[in-house]
């Protein structure tokens, strides 16, 4: 177990992006800055043991930063308005 958790939670996972967005419980978003996946956005789920996996729209393409950027502003507009 601690070799799976050595690995799991390795920094070199996240070499290259950085937090954007924290979704609770340790949960982020992260925009990747180099490589390339540099401009994608992904999903690091990992205290949840769910992985990182990068963010996908509905037809299964990668998700950068301006369309996920959009999508969170509009959700943040919503709530105000509500």
């Amino acid at each position: 177990m601690d070799a799976f958790e050595r690995r799991y939670w390795h920094p070199s996972l996240i070499n290259g992006a950085f937090p954007i967005c924290h979704k609770g419980c340790a949960l982020r978003v992260w925009l990747v800055v180099s490589g390339d996946e540099a401009g994608n956005v992904w999903s690091d789920d990992r205290a949840d043991y769910s992985g990182i996996a990068p963010i996908l729209t509905h037809d299964r393409r990668r998700v950068n930063f301006g369309a996920w950027y959009n999508e969170w502003l509009d959700n943040a507009l919503r709530t105000i308005d509500s």
